[in-house]
């Protein structure tokens, strides 16, 4: 061979291993963001998981088997899915596989398309057409309706909010129901009963905060519901090894606090500490945010050593969040409202805070897979109400809310229209629907 060659040769092995490892050990850092080799815009839900490629894929075998039920299946479960994989698994629906594949969950939800689909659904608007193209023959009621409006009214996997026979229940309800409150928590009417600390009131003096620990900036735990509770300085900063920590994390919060913890991490302000990478930053963030860049753990918006729940309701959102309809929160009438109650002029419940309707608080009862009213011999046992971290449990698609949170204040019919009306929503719903989806009235003409 020809030196010449030979210097080609080479020079093209050189490159080769140069290439190789330019783009190999990315793969092989935990901590690196493998946008390099992500094709197209990951979606608004996952985008903050990409330096975890393995989550979803197997090394040139693609994605993973199961994948989206390891993260999705719990939930789709409580949500009473309307459109379960065994649904399709059916024999006698075998022939609908033909026009749709609804047992892989990629054929609506691709990922890496959200540049082409922004709403997470990368099929055409029409594609319930494929399965109940008769809709309307069955249905008078829907006769005139577009093919591709189907999602108006309907949610694919929890339609519960829009069964006829719930429809029917709440027809003629008025636009604000005469008693509207939020649930009071009550975590520690519960905590009671087993509780890991004396349920006695603790003073500043009564700090156990080793030797050489400046609890200075700790001044605001002495008028907090920890200290009147009996929850000393130990029971948060000391580890099961009995080891000091300084700034503890979600981990320390969970002994009291588990379902909140793990709906935070759910979520997404802590999903990526779920997959031990560093706390989701507003810096990171897709949507309008402040300047001020902060970082999401407990304590980002539950402030030590208060813990003010009222601050963590309003304050500590408008304090990261920027977006058209939380700018329009201090203009509505939900906001004069969690005024009127703050300031003591309101009734306790009454007030409509952020958390209000994106963490509300619900019982063990909006827990359960199937919304069910048994006959009781006795009166109900007194029902847990926490407040719900995940963000997504009720905000993707918005009909989650209707149950949940609108309708603890609101009629149906408002409901409906309002969560319909994209600009009322942008406003924070400051006046009233513009049209009405008229599903109760299809009800109405049924009945």
């Amino acid at each position: 061979m020809a030196k010449g060659s030979t210097l080609v040769v080479a020079a093209t092995l050189l490159a080769a291993v140069g290439l190789g490892l330019y783009l190999g050990l990315p793969l092989l850092r935990d901590d690196a963001e493998k946008t390099f080799f992500i094709d197209g815009v990951t979606s608004d839900a996952h985008h903050q998981l990409e330096a975890r490629c393995e989550l979803c894929h197997l090394p040139f075998a693609g994605l993973k088997q199961g994948a989206c039920e390891d993260c999705h299946g719990a939930d789709l479960e409580a949500l009473e899915n309307s459109h379960p994989v065994s649904l399709f698994q059916d024999p006698r629906n075998a022939d609908q596989l033909e026009r749709i594949d609804a047992r892989d969950c990629r054929t609506c939800h691709d990922e890496h398309l959200a540049d082409v689909y922004p709403d997470y659904v990368t099929i055409a608007p029409d594609f319930c057409m494929a399965c109940h193209g008769d809709v309307s023959e069955r249905h008078q009621s829907h006769a005139e309706l577009p093919a591709d409006g189907c999602r108006d009214c309907h949610n694919y996997h929890d339609n519960t909010a829009l069964y006829e026979a719930f429809l029917a229940k709440h027809l003629d309800e008025p636009m604000l129901l005469d008693e509207p409150t939020v649930a009071a928590r009550n975590l520690l009417l519960f905590y009671r009963r087993d509780a890991e600390h004396p349920l006695k009131p603790l003073a500043w003096s009564e700090r156990d905060a080793p030797a050489g620990v400046d609890s200075a900036s700790a001044a605001d735990w002495a008028d907090s519901a920890h200290a009147a509770a009996g929850v000393n300085c130990s029971a948060c900063h000391l580890d099961d090894q009995g080891i000091w920590g300084e700034r503890p994390d979600q981990s320390h919060c969970r002994g009291c606090h588990d379902h909140q913890v793990e709906g935070f991490l759910a979520g997404k302000h802590g999903m990526r500490l779920a997959y031990d990478l560093p706390p989701m930053s507003t810096a990171d963030g897709r949507l309008a945010f402040t300047a001020q860049a902060k970082t999401m753990r407990c304590n980002g918006c539950h402030p030590a050593h208060g813990y003010n729940t009222g601050h963590a309701a309003v304050d500590a959102c408008l304090g990261c969040h920027a977006d058209e309809h939380s700018l329009a929160y201090k203009r509505s009438s939900h906001y004069r409202l969690w005024q009127d109650e703050q300031q003591g002029t309101g009734a306790l419940g009454t007030g409509v805070s952020c958390a209000t309707c994106h963490l509300p608080r619900i019982s063990k009862q909006h827990l359960r897979a199937k919304f069910m009213k048994r006959k009781r011999k006795h009166p109900p046992k007194p029902r847990l109400v926490k407040v719900e971290h995940n963000q997504s449990a009720n905000l993707h698609p918005n009909q989650k809310m209707i149950r949940t949170v609108c309708q603890n204040c609101h009629g149906l019919e408002l409901t409906l229209d309002a969560l319909a009306d994209r600009e009322l929503i942008l406003g924070n719903f400051a006046g009233k629907p513009a049209r009405g989806l008229g599903s109760l009235e299809m009800v109405k003409q049924r009945q």
